[in-house]
């Protein structure tokens, strides 16, 4: 049970700990994308397939959904302070493997531990991120903490790729110094952790239930509810997984820009502009936010089929950024009711369940597209996900907006 302060000082450290942590989150959740605009200089490294790419995208995947099934509700159980430091661990013995080698081998060891600490890490740091916050001001929505988490957590995979677009334009040793960089800030955040009070104490050994799996638990009444939320994660993120997979080989490969630092800012801007539209578009109304999240994804998406079918650049950038916005509003509705929904006492778990749904939707699809390219060509393949998205976004998120209006 989350634990409330009895004295001004105690809350007011609480306090701190929220602002840490919410600095921190992000640069945990930027370290996982920083390898975007790296990819194509490791392909030309070691003259593998694109469908390599793929491959290495989905050892990612595979370990966060890995973690999260397996180990993303155990913050409730052990503490969600510890849960997190174990992400961290784990994240900077996965940018060592990077440092260390290029080879194919140690990319997808080092992108499935990756996934593996970002499945630990993003249910108990939003769950932690609520907690902290509701004992700091009892009184105030649950929504500004939602708010905060879904933007950093996307705010952070929009850093990564502008960070190691930069890094590997202009530092040294490209394939190497973007992960230098991040392991020191990654030891950072593990003595800022330090700093943060745990809201949710470990129980006790012996009161412990017995482990199982990650199980979403659902207030009576609420179960279609939650399953929608899980959907529309899921479609959103599978949108954002082919903003984030293909569009170095897009740039590279169909629109002759092969500029890390291009790759890096395009990815950049259509993350970054998911975690604005969760700041700067307060929508008050649920059904209103998630219809405008479908609007803008699906017309963002439709501008990127566009331009991969007739190759404008400027077309290709506005529409990933529009898609951006519109992916961030209908994830931060699907995080927002996977707290709200779930039993007191396992909201790390509800969490899970909403990233879980989101980490198949980025990485199942984005296989597929991937393989699809073995077939047919990359402007096809881009344009042929872009509209199969759109079109699950759009049926994905009737129910919800029904559950919302309720």
């Amino acid at each position: 049970m989350t634990t409330t302060p009895t004295t001004p000082a105690a809350a007011e450290r609480h306090a701190r700990g929220f602002w840490l942590l919410a600095a921190a989150f992000p640069i945990l959740m930027a370290y996982s994308t920083v390898p975007t605009p790296i990819y194509p200089l490791y392909q030309r490294h070691d003259h593998f397939p694109t469908v390599m790419i793929t491959a290495i995208f989905a050892a990612y995947g595979l370990g966060v959904m890995a973690s999260l099934y397996l180990a993303g509700h155990l913050s409730d159980q052990f503490g969600r302070r510890r849960m997190i430091a174990i992400a961290t661990a784990v994240s900077l013995v996965s940018a060592a493997i990077f440092i260390g080698s290029p080879s194919v081998p140690a990319l997808l060891v080092a992108r499935l531990l990756c996934g593996v600490g970002i499945g630990i890490l993003t249910p108990a740091a939003t769950a932690m991120l609520g907690e902290l916050r509701r004992v700091h001001r009892p009184h105030e929505p649950s929504s500004f903490a939602s708010t905060v988490a879904s933007s950093v957590n996307t705010g952070g995979l929009a850093l990564g790729p502008l960070v190691g677009g930069v890094l590997v334009q202009w530092a040294p040793a490209p394939l190497r110094t973007p992960y230098v960089v991040f392991f020191v800030l990654l030891a950072g955040v593990g003595l800022a952790l330090t700093l943060v009070p745990e809201t949710n104490p470990a129980t006790p050994a012996n009161e412990r239930p017995r482990y199982r799996p990650q199980r979403a638990v659902v207030r009576p009444g609420h179960e279609a509810r939650f399953r929608s939320a899980q959907v529309v994660a899921g479609a959103a993120f599978a949108a954002l997984g082919i903003l984030t997979s293909m569009t170095g080989t897009f740039l590279a490969h169909v629109a002759h820009r092969s500029s890390p630092l291009v790759c890096g800012v395009v990815a950049f801007l259509a993350m970054g502009a998911s975690a604005l539209a969760q700041v700067a578009l307060p929508i008050p109304n649920p059904r209103t936010k998630i219809a405008c999240g479908v609007l803008f994804a699906v017309a963002g998406l439709g501008c990127v089929a566009a331009s991969a079918l007739t190759h404008p650049f400027v077309l290709y950038a506005g529409g990933a950024v529009m898609a951006g916005a519109g992916i961030g509003l209908l994830f931060q509705s699907a995080v927002a009711v996977g707290s709200a929904v779930s039993e007191a006492g396992h909201t790390g778990g509800s969490v899970a369940g909403v990233f879980l749904a989101a980490y198949i939707g980025i990485t199942i699809p984005v296989v597929l597209a991937g393989l699809l390219t073995t077939r047919l060509s990359i402007s096809a393949s881009l344009a042929l996900f872009c509209a199969l998205t759109s079109l699950v976004v759009l049926v994905a998120s009737i129910p919800m907006m029904r559950g919302a209006s309720d």
